[in-house]
């Protein structure tokens, strides 16, 4: 009899007979004899095969399943009667119809009242306001008049002292500016004289260029000549050599003609563009003299003008001394006349300023009164007007809408009954679907809004329904989010202890499905097509930290580094050199405390778990 031994390592304690029937399922377990047992003391080796599978990581939970939102519809009104109630539980209402209607005859007296005293204290503030107007508007004008002939008084007084003053500015500036003409004057007399000295001094220097430049054309049209004369010996040789070519009588003597011919080309062409120098130079030169004489021209012409100039800024010298002394006097005198304008003009100043200040006064107190006013009846209608509004208000929400399309699955109020307010129905929005669960801490950290989700239900049988997760709680509780003034969406998810709430909405839910039903769901963690898998226990851990798996190669083995990719409680996807479907691991040599041990002999066997 065989006898087989696993030992399992065990995630959950939930899982243990799954992953069982799933290893001895899965692997491909051969088992091998040594060659070398001769005593009957046989070594077992227990080898799993590489097999290509579709992986998937799941959480499975239990639901309930909950319409899109629950809406509590209210109104923040007390102590009126229930005029009317139009829905009953199972009625299915539309977004905007009416729900109730509650009586509003004591509001609508309330209301009245309060317009009333409101139209009245209107009657008063603007009475009062006209008052402290005219009294503002009087003071303001007093205010003008008085100020304007003040200020008028002070005007003329700063005329005088003004024209006074610029009279005196007029000759200060004047003296400064015959200051200023006359150093300017002498500035320019001798600045006339050092330009005389430097025209003369350039005149002589484009005099000595005009020579220099003459010079340099006789050098260069004594070259040309001889350049000229080398050329046409050049051509002659060129054109002796090309008739020694012509009357060459064998191979030889025109091999010997021709490359005569070819240097006497070369020096003829050599000659021309020494020619072409010679003559570009002379042009140079040419051009240089040319433009140095007209230089000379220019700087004699200069030389006369300068000369003239030093006259002309002699001349004026004298005028602009004279000027200069002609504002000094007239400074003097003009500085007596400012000063007696400069007291009358602080006089008036002063009596301005003490007329605007008793003015500005009496301004100020009456715009006070004004502001006093407004500010009271703005007080008187404040109280008034917030009565009014709140009748409004309130009037308003005597008709109870639907805040959103659904089914009425609760009533809290009927007709005749006195709202003291809380809960008139309750509107599930059922067109579509929710699962709501929870997770426990162990899971909650790898799930996320997103992951796809599968729902099945005992009313739709095996059937699939498609789902994604929408809503995962940050806490282990959820709460009520508030839409307007007449209703709340209310999210029913359940929850224990110490798990995390979450929302699972179908995409496609049947029409089997009704509020209140119970749910299985099964998260999808992750997925892999086509993954190479063994079981996660065949992967080695070397001393490094690094997988590795034993591959079978013929009567030896081999250790392969794998990188392990998708994980699920049994199967482990791995990649590596030479891992391929099919390949041969060895879990176990049979050694004494391996994790998975197989031994025993041909027959039957049995299999026990501990």
């Amino acid at each position: 009899m065989r006898r087989f031994n696993f030992k399992i390592n065990k995630k959950k304690a939930g899982k243990v007979m799954i992953i069982a029937v799933l290893a001895v399922a899965a692997c491909a377990v051969v088992v091998q004899k040594s060659a070398s047992a001769k005593t009957g003391d046989v070594p077992e080796i227990q080898t799993e095969t590489v097999t290509t599978q579709d992986l998937t990581k799941s959480i499975s939970l239990s639901g309930k399943l909950i319409s899109n939102a629950s809406y509590s519809v209210t109104a923040p009104l007390s102590d009126v009667i229930v005029k009317k109630m139009n829905v009953k539980v199972g009625d299915r209402v539309n977004k905007g119809d009416i729900i109730a209607v509650l009586d509003g005859s004591t509001i609508e007296a309330s209301l009245k009242g309060a317009e009333e005293t409101l139209s009245v204290e209107k009657e008063k503030q603007q009475i009062e306001l006209m008052q402290a107007q005219r009294a503002y508007e009087e003071a303001q004008q007093t205010a003008q008049i008085q100020a304007a002939r003040a200020a008028s008084e002070t005007a003329n007084a700063m005329k005088q002292y003004n024209d006074a003053l610029s009279e005196n500015g007029a000759w200060q500036s004047s003296l400064a500016g015959s200051n200023s003409v006359v150093n300017d004057q002498n500035a320019a007399y001798n600045s006339a004289k050092n330009s005389v000295e430097d025209a003369t001094k350039k005149s002589r220097k484009t005099e000595k260029a005009v020579s220099e430049a003459q010079n340099e054309l006789d050098n260069a049209k004594n070259t040309l000549a001889e350049k000229e004369n080398a050329l046409n010996n050049a051509k002659d040789a060129e054109k002796t050599a090309e008739d020694a070519v012509k009357e060459a009588k064998d191979g030889d003597e025109k091999k010997r003609a021709e490359a005569e011919l070819a240097s006497k080309r070369a020096a003829r062409e050599q000659a021309e563009r020494d020619y072409n120098s010679a003559k570009a130079a002379v042009s140079s030169a040419e051009t240089e003299l040319e433009e140095a004489t007209e230089k000379n021209s220019k700087a004699k012409y200069r030389l006369e003008d300068k000369q003239s100039d030093l006259s002309d800024t002699e001349s004026k010298l004298n005028d602009v001394k004279s000027k200069q002394s002609e504002a000094e006097s007239s400074v003097k005198s003009t500085k007596d006349t400012v000063q007696s304008t400069k007291e009358s003009a602080l006089k008036a100043v002063q009596s301005e300023e003490d007329t605007n200040r008793t003015n500005k006064k009496a301004v100020e107190d009456s715009r006070d009164g004004l502001t006093t006013a407004k500010l009271n009846g703005k007080t008187s209608l404040i109280s008034a007007e917030q009565d009014v509004e709140k009748y409004k208000k309130q009037m308003s929400y005597l008709t109870v809408s639907a805040p959103s399309a659904g089914i009425i699955t609760a009533v809290g109020v009927k007709e005749g009954d006195n709202y003291t307010g809380g809960e008139i129905a309750v509107i599930q929005d059922d067109s579509g679907f929710k699962v709501s669960a929870s997770v426990d801490q162990y899971d909650i950290s790898d799930i996320a809004v997103g992951m796809k989700a599968l729902i099945t239900t005992t009313t739709t049988g095996d059937e699939q329904m498609e789902g994604v997760l929408t809503f995962v709680s940050p806490t282990t509780s959820a709460e009520t989010v508030k839409t307007d003034n007449n209703s709340s969406s209310a999210s029913s998810t359940a929850s224990t202890d110490g798990d995390y709430p979450i929302e699972i909405t179908i995409r496609k839910p049947s029409e089997r499905l009704r509020m209140g039903m119970t749910a299985k769901v099964t998260l999808i963690e992750n997925e892999k097509k086509g993954a190479l898998c063994v079981a996660g226990t065949s992967i080695r851990t070397d001393e490094n930290g690094n997988s590795y798996v034993v591959i079978r190669d013929g009567e030896e083995s081999k250790n392969v580094p794998v990188t392990k990719g998708l994980q699920t409680d049994y199967y482990t996807e791995i990649s590596g050199n030479g891992i391929a479907d099919g390949t041969e691991i060895i879990v176990s040599d049979g050694s004494e405390g391996a994790e998975a041990t197989m031994a025993g002999y041909e027959g039957g066997g049995s299999v026990e778990f501990y």
